[in-house]
């Protein structure tokens, strides 16, 4: 059998090395982590359920405490001398 001629190759150019450089800027940085910062808060303040303050609203006259619950216009009456615990207990028609 006949061998091939050998076939000579061009060479080829070597390849430039590229070092990559990772910098980061403090701008980049800084903007990212406000993002982040805002995007927690954001979730957590419609997560959360804080108790209705402002709710109750307390009145007396001479002889009576009223207990006005300004959402549902619900209203408890006790004697000034003595209220009741129940007029007084901060969960007195919540969930209603």
């Amino acid at each position: 059998m006949a061998q091939l001629p050998a076939v000579k190759h061009a060479a080829l150019p070597a390849k430039p090395q590229i070092i990559m450089q990772n910098r980061t800027d403090i701008k980049s940085l800084l903007i990212g982590a406000i993002m982040g910062a805002l995007m927690v808060l954001a979730i957590a303040a419609a997560t959360s359920e804080s108790p209705p303050y402002g709710r109750f609203q307390l009145a007396m006259t001479d002889n009576y405490v009223f207990k006005i619950d300004t959402t549902t216009g619900q209203v408890w009456k006790s004697l000034t001398g003595a209220p009741s615990k129940e007029i007084m207990s901060a969960n007195v028609g919540v969930g209603k």
